[in-house]
């Protein structure tokens, strides 16, 4: 009857992840998902044992053996999502040991072999393995985030979906990984004389190798041993006495590693308790040779076998299992509700949203839609959300449904509890967009930045202008499940439904002949303004107060030619355009009593600094003009990874400026804390930006922020900088907690730089002849503290941590 039982709850095994196979395998010996991993696998193993030991009796064994192991020692694949890179390098010891003890028994008797076909080129089938050992050497010198997919979906034959099921992954995961990984193969494949394409054709020729008949037979051959094996018993022997010994053999070799491990605790213990000190300098890791030679191959038999590291290299990458029930406002379940994954902040808005984020007619995808009961489960990584919009918002699902308000909750990098969304009322949104002389304005676009949600209560005090203690929930960027973009019609109306009763909605507005203008509104009936707080009621009529043009043109600064492609921004305003292939550019604004300030920024390549130009008041003109003069600098290259993967980050921006100290900086116009120069990150980790000749600093900031360490300024180049600003009288006070750097602002304009914001910086000083310089950037993965705040000796709640957060530019809070 338990067996029965058991058989009526648990899935089927193909639908089953290598990781809950195998815990099913370690807790209960279960025989049918250990039979399962067999067959899910044993393509793979044999085809890694063939490629090192050719097709035959040598390639069963090391299969076999290959799965000895497996049942003894199962509890040691750690994580268990890895499995499959643990039997892929178990099965390639397994062949090497084979190899090298064939080897030695070569060299004082005859080397049995399998006959081959007499049909095959046994040249071509050489040069076919050869080529398959380099494949394998290059997978499994790649990072295991990368190797994992690529055994699975290239040498295994698995699709996308197969794959992911397999690793407990989201499909979008494992896409981004074997692109990644992929890209990563060819390029050492490359540094070998080979191609990918050429590679993966070897790979489908070997995998056609082993027949279904040949697998099938050593599949049902191999279980009954090896569930024997694996428990201690004794052995049915379907297996081969070779493929047991060297089972037994390489279970030996895997404990002596834990062996050597705890000799060694044991005596450094014996050694600190004697008062010894204890100093190793371990040797700096040699790069390997390509070498095929019987002694390469020994050589590494010697090494033990190494667990594989965690496949979620980057914890973003770490899949998030979410579930819970939609309720609609009186708390009945709801069927039909969407879910979707977005992101959410606690406070208002900084700063607008980054360009081109979340852009597409659909930048929040459905992830799942509600039963009958109102249950929902899917899972997701955050390595699939836009890693800018993370450096001030945390991931957030939100449930939404036709005819009323949403609602949303913020989650973590792990899995979730059971999640409970109660969906509000709605009440709809509307308004005129008038211009200055009150005609309707048709055309125009409003876009969805942030919605608020506070206590009624909460909302009373703030829209009465208490802002003290006003701390709402936000959900950032557009509503999901509805359209982008908000167009008004013939006379200026446009409608919104779908934001919720007492909500506040930031809207962003832009239009013919209307500079861009971020709105407030409040979705609360009865009235009509809520003047105090700036915030427009449910309905209302915008009036654009009057505009005026400035033109131009961004031209070198030495030949005057006109550049193309700058972006020009106003200062202070919201409005940017791109300078045209003449360099002129044209941009609107509201009037201003005082004048404006114009800032041009080169684009990356293009070889130039910032500029800034100052365009002063001319009452009641329509139009002012002024040009942008751009210098040209030394061109700096480089790379930005992560100093312990090797991973460029998935966004970020290089800056420079020069230090005070620098006479050159006389020569660029940039200021207001602009930036010198800057420069996107590429997808491959590069940049290129243009420096000054003298002392300056290069910083990086990546995102998101919170993945990254702080820079490191603690070292001897940092200080001797330090006391140089001191020696020469920088006003800029900088203590440990908040350090600082004088600056050059542009024409010699002194500034400070708070370099804390920074993930990563350096001290270039380049001579003037100088024409191009190179210099790589590493990052370093932020590590997470956690600790108990203790009052009077018993745990504190409700308390506020407060220290310098890497990447934030100053201090933060956390509850």
């Amino acid at each position: 009857m338990c067996c029965i039982r058991r058989l009526a709850v648990l899935p089927p095994a193909e639908e089953v992840s290598d990781a809950a196979l195998l815990d099913r395998f370690i807790t209960a010996r279960d025989e049918q998902a250990f039979t399962a991993l067999v067959k899910r696998h044993g393509a793979m193993v044999l085809q890694a044992c063939w490629r090192i030991l050719g097709n035959g009796a040598h390639a069963e064994d090391a299969f076999q053996a290959t799965f000895l192991v497996l049942a003894r020692k199962a509890a040691a694949v750690q994580p268990r999502e890895a499995l499959a890179a643990w039997l892929y390098g178990v099965a390639r010891r397994v062949a090497l040991k084979t190899r090298a003890a064939r080897i030695r028994y070569h060299e004082t008797g005859p080397l049995l072999e399998v006959p081959a076909d007499r049909r095959a080129d046994p040249l071509a089938e050489l040069s076919a393995r050869e080529l398959l050992t380099i494949i394998d050497e290059e997978v499994q010198r790649l990072p295991e985030r990368y190797r994992l997919p690529l055994i699975l979906c290239c040498l295994n034959g698995r699709s996308l979906e197969e794959a992911a099921r397999q690793l407990g992954w989201t499909a979008g995961s494992v896409k981004g990984r074997l692109e990644r990984g992929r890209a990563r193969l060819h390029d050492r494949l490359v540094r070998r004389g080979l191609t990918l394409s050429a590679a993966l054709a070897a790979v489908e020729v070997s995998r056609a190798t082993a027949s279904a008949a040949v697998l099938a037979g050593l599949v049902i051959r191999t279980i009954p041993d090896a569930l024997a094996f694996g428990a201690g018993q004794g052995m049915v022997t379907s297996v081969s006495t070779s493929a047991a010994a060297l089972a037994g053999r390489v279970v030996k070799a895997m404990a002596l590693p834990r062996l050597a491990m705890a000799a060694a605790l044991v005596l450094t213990t014996a050694a600190l308790g004697a008062g010894i000190a204890l100093h190793s300098k371990s040797p700096e890791p040699a790069a390997r040779a390509q070498d095929s030679s019987p002694r390469a191959d020994l050589a590494a038999l010697q090494e033990p076998i190494q667990h594989p590291p965690g496949p979620f290299g980057d914890p973003s990458d770490v899949p998030i299992d979410v579930r819970g029930q939609v309720l609609d406002p009186h708390g009945k379940p709801l069927a039909g509700a969407e879910l979707y994954v977005g992101y959410s902040v606690r406070r208002f808005v900084s700063r607008a949203m980054p360009e081109n984020a979340l852009a597409g007619p659909e930048p929040y995808p459905r992830r799942v839609t509600t039963g009958a009961d109102g249950r929902f489960q899917f899972r997701f990584a955050t390595s699939e959300l836009d890693p800018r919009v993370l450096d001030d918002a945390r991931p957030a699902v939100m449930a939404i449904a036709a005819g009323y308000g949403p609602e949303w909750a913020e989650i973590g990098r792990s899995a979730v509890g059971e999640l409970k969304l109660q969906l509000v009322d709605d009440l709809p949104v509307s308004g005129r967009v008038l211009d200055p002389d009150r005609r309707p304005v048709a055309g125009a676009k409003l876009v969805v930045q942030a919605i608020y949600s506070a206590s009624a209560d909460e909302l009373t005090r703030f829209l009465k202008g208490d802002k003290d203690g006003w701390a709402p929930r936000c959900w950032k960027g557009p509503l999901p499940g509805n359209a982008p973009t908000i167009m008004t019609d013939a006379d200026g109306r446009w409608r919104c439904g779908g934001l919720g009763r007492d909500r506040i909605v930031a809207f962003a507005l832009d239009g013919p002949r209307l500079p861009r203008t971020f709105l407030k509104v409040a979705s609360r009936p009865g009235e009509e303004a809520f003047p105090v707080s700036h915030v427009h009621g449910p309905a209302f009529d915008y009036l654009a107060p009057r505009v005026r043009t400035l033109r131009g043109a961004v031209r070198d600064q030495a030949t005057h030619n006109p550049i193309a492609g700058v972006t020009v921004s106003i200062r202070p305003g919201n409005a940017t355009v791109r300078a045209g292939p003449d360099g002129q550019f044209e941009i609107l604004d509201y009037f201003n009593e005082v004048g404006y300030g114009l800032v041009a920024q080169a684009e990356d390549g293009q070889g130039y600094f910032a500029g800034q130009a100052c365009v002063r008041e001319q009452a009641g003109a329509a139009e002012l003009t002024q040009d942008l003069f751009l210098v040209r600098g030394i061109a700096l290259s480089g790379r930005v990874t992560n100093h312990s993967t090797g991973k460029p980050p998935k966004a970020a921006m290089v800056e420079y400026y020069p230090l005070s100290s620098n006479q050159h900086s006389r020569r660029i116009s940039c200021a207001n804390m602009i930036p010198a120069s800057t420069a996107a990150v590429h997808p491959d980790g590069s940049y290129s930006l243009v420096v000054l000749p003298g002392p300056g600093v290069i910083g990086v900031v990546a995102s998101p922020r919170e993945d990254y360490a702080v820079a490191d300024v603690m070292n001897k180049e940092w200080a001797e900088c330090m006391q140089q600003q001191r020696a020469l009288g920088s006003r800029y006070k900088s203590s440990e907690l908040d350090p600082c750097v004088s600056i050059a602002m542009g024409l010699g304009q002194p500034g400070a730089l708070h370099i804390n914001k920074y993930h990563a910086l350096a001290l270039i000083n380049p001579p003037e002849e100088a024409q191009s310089r190179a210099l790589d950037l590493p990052l370093r993965t932020a590590q997470t503290l956690q600790g108990t705040v203790l009052g009077r000796h018993r745990p504190s709640a409700s308390v506020m941590m407060v220290g310098a957060f890497p990447g934030s530019g100053g201090p933060t809070a956390n509850r």
